[in-house]
């Protein structure tokens, strides 16, 4: 029960450990590639520093601009609701960019010339990308800005935009006015004709009566009525601005965008989505140049994005259709109620002259003309005022528009950002040292985590060999758990045993094959630290060094013998002269049975029945037999002997065994019958994951102790 706990334990911290040593693509990118990804980085930052000494300086070339906004003053400035500042100024700030600004400046030939003069090759793309229209954040502000190396053409475009935008809003402005000017004008004159009717009619009741005189005191009556026709002044007043208004947005029923700058003066109406869409539409610009400098006109997105400026375009005329036709009905609507207010002041104002007649009739009629008189007079003097006002806009130059600043040499900035400069370089070095990286790891076929060996092979991992300097030696690194017992390696190669003796130890599995896809996987290293991390823990062990072609074992044991026997003349003379070949170690309880001398003929002898009857004997008299064969790609020797074998292990070495290699070696190791318990990962670099060794492999000391402990007292029992 206890001996199947330990087993189940054991085999959970080897799942457990092949989990958390599994490494996505960009771990092993940074992992594997790192230098070159720093070197990159670095030759990002030196090209940055270059270019930042050598590059022109740039300028930032810039105008500002005080946009007050106005529209005609129809109703008295104490009673005018503004709308939101902010929206009317980002509203000016995509009309400076708009079509017919830009159409004005490209009028003008000269400025084109000097603009393609600079290297500009599409200057409407210019101005609508490169040209900066911004609104102040605490102010009324507007600044159009550009960045060149030559200022002096830059400034002449800005201006240029900057008086193409003035004279544009002053036509239309003038416009506006013109219309509102002409209503008023109408209006004066049919007031001037009433006005004159009844001065006539004042003039001829003081003649036909004399002098008329009342005062308002001595009849309450009369008072009343006076009280009335200042009421009807009042709202008279009124309906005439509200019958201007409604007689020029009829005037303008064909000019909807003249009818919205009217409307946008009143709180009630609001240029938000105007706002959004033209957002939208900027946005979509600056798409279209990009995806333009990348592909033809006919590639999809570009017709995509073209589709939806038609459709921002539409929706624009669409809500200007709209803000003008609700303006145009809110203009109704006031009229009539302006209109009722007034048809009942004028009835009240006809009943009370019915009564204050019948008290004083000629008194009466006369003090009712005064006030009419006195009331027509209140109507022209506002309209006089109003077309006054008008008419200074009209003949205005600037209107709402103060330039604070011209573009100009003097005024431009210098702009020479060395840290952005810098900053951007050692990104697009990094950037691209990551995809060099990326690259090379997509290409590169070899192993390097635990992970890729466990997908390629389809095996367990019993461990992980850290690099071990090759300046040390093969007899150093071959004995290395003997000779450097407290170092990381040797650790490694017990962790191993321990999983090797869990696996099969108890069942009767003594002999371990050795093996590898391919040459320089370090086999034989692993091979013999492993047999000499069987006999530390106190049982007797054979190394058999099969291996004709490239033997390595003798160099590792400083054999004696192998020159003149070993298995060679075993598998030629016989079981009979076995005793003779095989040597005793340095190490207690590790004996040698080196290749021998001869050659690679020897390997045809494998396949003999001398091979098997030689195994039979050695298992009788050793505990452990551990098998050192030539790589299973390379030759035949590996799959002959797996199938006397009762377990296989296979070595393949990180960063350099090919996941092609691991997967066919397993294959055709499987194909042959073998059992095999899994693959060492060899040579793995101190900045890979180990099984987490630092965090988990003292944890496992009691495992490999327990191990050790149980194998010197089977060893004791069998001895």
């Amino acid at each position: 029960m206890s001996e199947n706990k330990n087993n189940l334990e054991a085999q959970l911290d080897i799942i457990d450990d092949v989990n958390n040593s599994r490494e996505g693509l960009l771990d092993r990118l940074l992992s594997r590639r790192y230098k070159l990804i720093i070197l990159c980085g670095v030759v990002g930052l030196l090209a940055a520093s270059v270019y930042a000494l050598v590059a022109p300086a740039k300028y930032n070339v810039y105008s500002r601009l005080f946009v007050e906004k106005t529209s005609p003053r129809l109703i008295d400035a104490k009673k005018e609701k503004m709308a939101d500042s902010r929206n009317f100024l980002n509203a000016q700030a995509e009309v400076i960019q708009s079509m017919p600004i830009i159409t004005d400046i490209l009028s003008d030939t000269e400025l084109v010339s000097s603009m393609k003069q600079a290297g500009i090759s599409d200057p409407l793309k210019y101005l609508r990308n490169k040209i900066d229209v911004s609104v102040g954040k605490s102010d009324d502000i507007i600044t159009i800005s550009g960045y060149s190396s030559e200022p002096l053409w830059l400034s002449n475009v800005i201006n240029s935009m900057v008086d193409a935008y003035i004279l544009h809003n002053n036509m239309q402005s003038s416009s506006t006015s013109s219309e509102v000017i002409s209503v008023m004008q109408k209006e004066k004159q049919t007031n001037e004709i009433e006005l004159k009717t009844k001065r006539e009619k004042l003039f001829e009741l003081a003649r036909s009566n004399g002098a008329i005189t009342l005062e308002e005191g001595d009849n309450i009556e009369l008072a009343r009525l006076a009280k009335i026709s200042e009421a009807l002044t009042v709202a008279e007043l009124e309906l005439t601005e509200i019958q201007t208004l409604y007689d020029t947005v009829n005037a303008l029923v064909d000019k909807p965008e003249q009818i919205k700058s009217l409307a946008l003066s009143d709180s009630t109406f609001s240029d938000s989505e105007d706002r959004r869409l033209r957002e939208e539409l900027q946005t979509l610009e600056k798409q279209l140049s990009d995806i333009q400098q990348k592909a033809t006109g006919q590639h999809p997105a570009v017709y995509s994005i073209l589709e939806k400026k038609a459709l921002i375009n539409r929706q624009l005329q669409e809500n200007t259709a709209r803000i003008a036709r609700e303006y145009r009905e809110n203009i109704i609507q006031r009229w009539i109620a302006c209109s009722k207010k007034v048809q009942q002041q004028r009835k009240k104002l006809d009943e009370q002259k019915d009564i204050a007649w019948n008290t004083n009739s000629e008194a009466a009629e006369y003090e009712f003309l005064k006030k009419e008189i006195s009331r027509l007079d209140d109507i022209n003097d506002t309209l006089d005022r109003r077309i006054k006002e008008e008419s200074l806009s009209v003949n205005s130059n600037s209107m709402n528009i103060t330039i604070m600043e011209r573009a100009d040499i003097q005024s431009s900035v210098v702009e020479r950002s060395y840290a952005k400069i810098l900053a951007v370089g050692l990104v697009i070095g990094l950037w691209a040292g990551m995809f060099a990286g990326l690259v090379l790891e997509l290409k590169d076929n070899s192993v390097s985590s635990v992970h890729d060996v466990n997908l390629a092979t389809r095996l367990q991992i019993l461990g992980t060999v850290p690099n071990m300097p090759v300046r040390e030696g093969i007899r150093r690194l071959g004995m290395k758990s003997q000779v450097d017992g407290a170092s990381e390696a040797a650790e490694a190669f017990r962790e191993i045993w321990s999983h090797l003796y869990y696996q099969g130890v108890r069942h009767g599995k003594s002999i371990v094959l050795v093996t590898s896809p391919a040459p320089g996987e370090g086999k034989s290293v692993v091979a013999s630290n492993i047999a000499i991390t069987m006999a530390h823990s106190g049982i007797k062990v054979l190394l058999v060094d099969a291996d004709f072609r490239s033997p390595a074992q003798q160099k590792i044991h400083d054999s004696k013998l192998c020159r003149r026997t070993g298995l060679a003349k075993a598998l030629e003379r016989g079981i009979d002269v076995l005793p003779e070949c095989i040597e005793t170690t340095s190490i207690s309880g590790l004996d040698l049975l080196s290749s021998g001398p001869g050659g690679s003929f020897h390997s045809d002898l494998l396949a003999g029945r001398v091979f098997p009857e030689i195994l039979d004997v050695l298992k009788r008299s050793y505990d452990k037999i551990v098998i050192d064969t030539p790589p299973v790609l390379s030759v035949a020797d590996a799959r002959i002997i797996a199938g006397f074998c009762d377990t296989t292990v296979m070595v393949v070495r990180a960063d350099q065994s090919g996941r092609d290699q691991c997967a066919m070696a397993a294959d055709t190791m499987r194909s042959v019958g073998a059992d095999i318990s899994g693959v060492v990962l060899n040579d793995i670099t101190s900045g890979k994951k180990r099984y987490g060794y630092a965090a988990k492999r003292y944890g496992r000391s009691n495992v490999i102790e327990a191990v050790n402990n149980r194998m010197q007292s089977e060893g004791e029992r069998i001895h």
